[in-house]
């Protein structure tokens, strides 16, 4: 049965506040003359269009049944219950060439987190994916197992941050992508408390020069 409960999501953003800016120095040497370059990487981070600043809250997460809207979706409304965050990754115009390694912790089991990468430069006309359990089903397919389809999802959100991590963004550009959520009824400690229930998740973005080498 499906639990249409709201709890609450708070968004820490950690070395990616509402502004960020690198500088480095790069030695050059021709002959005997020397001189510094100077370049710097001014990036702005938005979730749902407002500017993160240390905290960003989400009130409209819902709890599910894993097997019986997640696996199956019975009632057919497993896309509408899913609570999205939208986020976008901005290079100032005046930015050198850049990559950015996204990492997203979250503090509880019973949080499933999905990762859907919208692109970049998206147009006006661009709608965004909210096919969420399309998606999920070529994901985990044909896994029956809750922890192996866990684990699927896993894997294929970290090869979306990994992705992101080796995409190269000009001065201007604008990355996007989502973070979906669901909360799992079954996984919660005191279920008898659901409506005082509060879960986090951090999400770091480190932003470095395109030419630099990262693991």
């Amino acid at each position: 049965m499906r639990k249409l409960l709201i709890v609450t999501l708070i968004l820490f953003a950690t070395l990616s506040t509402a502004l960020i800016t690198h500088a480095w120095f790069t030695y050059v040497q021709r002959k005997s003359i020397a001189q510094f370059v100077s370049n710097e990487i001014v990036v702005e981070t938005r979730a749902n269009d407002e500017l993160i600043l240390d905290q960003f809250d989400l009130d409209e997460l819902a709890y599910i049944d894993f097997e019986n809207d997640l696996m199956n979706d019975l009632s057919n409304v497993f896309d509408e219950m899913a609570t999205s965050i939208d986020i976008d990754i901005i290079l100032s115009s005046n930015s050198p060439l850049t990559r950015h390694i996204i990492n997203v912790d979250v503090n509880h089991d019973a949080i499933i987190m999905l990762i859907v990468y919208e692109g970049i430069n998206l147009g006006s006309q661009h709608q965004k994916n909210t096919a969420y359990y399309s998606l999920i089903q070529t994901i985990y397919s044909p896994l029956t197992e809750r922890a192996d389809i866990m684990d699927a999802i896993y894997l294929y959100n970290q090869s979306i941050l990994n992705d992101i991590k080796n995409t190269t963004l000009f001065p201007g550009d604008k990355l996007s992508f989502q973070l979906v959520f669901w909360v799992d009824y079954d996984l919660i400690e005191y279920p008898e408390n659901y409506l005082d229930y509060e879960f986090s998740m951090t999400v770091s973005i480190n932003s470095v020069s395109a030419k630099k080498e990262v693991d």
